[in-house]
């Protein structure tokens, strides 16, 4: 059993799974920062782990914060889940306000996306079947 995440067609008061916006967390959470060049992290998304479905993080009434180092692109190796580069930070679901980043600069991606989780096994075409992408209009016109 795999994830898909897309865009959610309900907005709701309680939505939580989100791309960008702001991190909604308690008061006391520390914002990520980067191990390798200590700078902060960018706040990338959350996940509430009750949408996930998945029965051994379901029962736990909390967020998943994600961050990334964008301080220096490609030398803090964000892209490996044990070299410091990126922060995964399990907060609890009570109590949330919206993080402000921890100094002037934006540390987060200004438009929020709500997010909702679906059930899919991992072939592409349980994916393709599921997501449905819309077909865009061709750009090209014929003239005669």
């Amino acid at each position: 059993m795999a994830l898909l995440i897309r865009e959610s067609n309900q907005i709701s008061v309680h939505q939580l799974t989100k791309m960008g916006g702001k991190p909604l967390a308690p008061s006391n959470t520390q914002w990520g920062s980067c191990s390798v060049c200590g700078g902060w992290m960018q706040f990338i998304g959350q996940i509430d782990l009750e949408e996930t479905a998945i029965k051994e993080v379901s029962k736990r009434k909390q967020l998943l914060l994600i961050f990334m180092c964008t301080n220096n692109p490609g030398l803090c190796d964000e892209w490996d889940a044990d070299l410091g580069g990126n922060a995964a930070i399990l907060v609890s679901k009570t109590n949330l306000t919206s993080l402000e980043a921890p100094w002037n600069k934006e540390e987060f991606l200004l438009e929020e996306t709500l997010l909702s989780l679906d059930q899919c096994d991992d072939s592409a075409d349980t994916y393709c079947q599921i997501f449905k992408p819309i077909s865009k209009p061709s750009m090209r016109q014929n003239w005669w």
